[in-house]
């Protein structure tokens, strides 16, 4: 009989002393080394997740189009679960503590989980959007037009950028979405939002191919694999975290039966 046939069970059991010695931590040295073993074991599940999160929280694009919230509990609640098992760890028992610590590393898994789904289909249906080559429908058509009015101020100006003409800075009280639109054109990758060939009005230089549409697509197509990225990570230590949970009885019922027949 080949050792590699049972081989999984033994993995996960060995993980799950590995976790179990986090219990009797505080046997050795006092608690504090075994709530910092369940916080590292914590922030490494969620690690991936909470840097995508992250990553989201710092993206002028995600910020305007999906807001700031979500992003924010994403980047938020593994440090959360974290702190707050490094604070009740030293109060529970022995045999809680395993069970506590695998709580504390699927919660904020289940959130980013539902979280990453969430924001996948999100920006799928704005890459979509963002695609279709119409200017008239969907997001496109407003922020379209605001580019449109903000090329009226710089044609009646004659200035080389629309930001520096008189009646920018009244102008803008009504269209909050100009600093945005800036933050596109001074990439210097695209101009205008969904009309390709225009020039720049945030910024100098000639005509430019692409309209900043697509370039928002991409960013989105982008984020939809970092997002599938994150679902399957976060399945992966859900999986784990139960058969952590739950292997140890199966391995040692296992392991008596492989002892009885041998």
């Amino acid at each position: 009989r080949s050792p590699d046939c049972f081989a999984l069970p033994g993995q996960l059991h060995q993980i799950s002393m590995f976790l179990k010695s986090i219990e009797d931590a505080s046997g050795w040295k006092g608690d504090n080394l075994g709530a910092a073993a369940a916080v590292f074991v914590v922030l490494i599940a969620a690690g991936f997740p909470t840097m995508s999160f992250l990553d989201m929280v710092c993206s002028v694009h995600i910020r305007f189009w999906l807001g700031f919230t979500v992003p924010a509990i994403g980047t938020l609640i593994a440090p959360a679960a974290a702190s707050w098992i490094f604070l009740c760890y030293p109060a529970l028992s022995k045999r809680s503590r395993l069970t506590t610590v695998l709580g504390s590393v699927a919660a904020p898994t289940l959130v980013h989980l539902v979280l990453a789904y969430g924001v996948r289909h999100h920006a799928m249906m704005l890459a979509q959007d963002l695609l279709v080559p119409d200017c008239a429908v969907g997001p496109k058509m407003q922020l379209q037009n605001d580019w449109n009015d903000a090329q009226k101020i710089l044609s009646a100006c004659g200035e080389s950028t629309v930001d520096v003409c008189d009646q920018y800075v009244q102008a803008s009280l009504d269209h909050p979405t100009w600093s945005y639109l800036s933050e596109l054109e001074s990439t210097g990758i695209c101009a205008s939002f969904c009309t390709p060939m225009q020039t720049p009005l945030w910024a100098p230089g000639g005509p430019r191919a692409v309209a900043c549409s697509e370039v928002v697509a991409a960013v989105f197509i982008m984020l939809q694999r970092t997002c599938s990225q994150s679902i399957g990570l976060c399945l992966l230590v859900l999986v784990m975290t139960a058969s952590v949970q739950f292997a140890p009885p199966f391995y040692e019922s296992w392991r008596v039966r492989n002892l009885r027949r041998s």
